[in-house]
């Protein structure tokens, strides 16, 4: 005759059943589960987040590879899971508390500090205040005496360098006599024009000076802007074409400048010789700028000076 099936009879065999020898090494890794537990279950021993996590997946790895698990046996690894899952939520409330705790531990030292910076703060400015009146004016006159060295300095450096002057050569038409032509040189600009050198000669002249480097230089040294300087006295040599071509070329402290003087007999007037002239700066360039893009290989370029030009003939005539 068939047993009946009873509550009673299924916890007693449940219970009484004897523990495998293979089962008591996983029985041994529940017991430390439970003791880690225990020790993590008081707020002072609280584990930081994610340990309890760790421990989880443990239990549940040692779950999965537990041979024939029995009903007790999966309610006591259900048990640990849900116990440690309590403990990882106290953990992360107890790390909030603590990182709330500490960071309002912060601020209050960050407004302690800031109270005591905006009080020295207030306190140089209140010293400042009293001090300013009397500061002030020694101040100015600082910046009053510095720009008036500043002023001298620069005018002392255009002075060196002759910004923004350059030097003119052109006949001396009211110093004309005869066959003679006297020269001037001058000085276009408010400073100083020092170790000025120059140099007139024919066309043919000039080449023959740069074959063999034998060019002839006049020495003329400082041009102040207020009265020229004069030069010495030529006879025009007139070549094929009725006219003397001369080439000029001046050196001062600011630059290379060279031009022509044209001369040729005059049509009337006192003088025996009409000119006219024209000179311009030579500026060097080593590659292309944006005012000449072309010039890739860099070389050089004349600026023409404006107030250094005569292309009319000095005694009137068109030709």
């Amino acid at each position: 005759m068939r047993k009946s099936w009873s509550w009673k009879a299924a916890a007693g065999s449940l219970w009484t059943r004897p523990v495998r020898r293979r089962d008591w090494f996983y029985l041994v890794c529940q017991l430390a589960a439970v003791c880690c537990a225990l020790w993590w279950m008081p707020d002072s021993h609280v584990p930081l987040p994610g340990f309890a996590v760790a421990v989880v997946a443990g239990i549940a790895a040692l779950m999965s590879v537990h041979p024939d698990l029995r009903p007790w046996q999966k309610f006591i690894y259900l048990l640990l899971i849900g116990a440690f899952i309590v403990i990882e939520f106290r953990a992360i409330r107890s790390d909030r508390l603590a990182n709330d705790t500490a960071q309002a531990g912060i601020r209050d030292l960050e407004n302690a500090k800031f109270d005591s910076i905006a009080k020295s703060l207030q306190d140089s400015i209140d010293l400042g205040k009293g001090q300013y009146a009397s500061t002030i004016g020694h101040v100015d006159s600082v910046l009053q005496k510095t720009n008036a060295v500043a002023s001298i300095a620069q005018a002392n450096l255009n002075d060196v360098s002759g910004e923004g002057s350059h030097p003119c050569v052109r006949p001396d038409g009211l110093a004309m006599t005869g066959n003679l032509v006297p020269f001037e040189v001058s000085n276009q600009g408010k400073n100083i024009l020092t170790g000025v050198e120059v140099s007139i000669h024919t066309m043919r002249q000039y080449q023959a000076a740069r074959l063999t480097g034998g060019e002839h230089r006049i020495y003329v040294g400082t041009i102040p802007n207020e009265w020229p300087k004069f030069l010495p006295a030529i006879v025009p040599e007139i070549e094929s074409d009725g006219m003397a071509h001369y080439f000029v070329e001046i050196w001062a402290q600011n630059g290379y400048y060279s031009g022509v003087i044209n001369f040729r007999r005059a049509k009337g007037g006192q003088s025996d010789w009409a000119y006219q002239y024209w000179e311009g700066k030579q500026e060097w360039f080593k590659g292309p700028t944006k005012e000449f893009p072309m010039m890739k290989h860099g070389g050089g370029v004349t600026r023409p000076m404006k107030d250094c030009q005569q292309f009319t003939w000095s005694d009137g005539s068109k030709d």
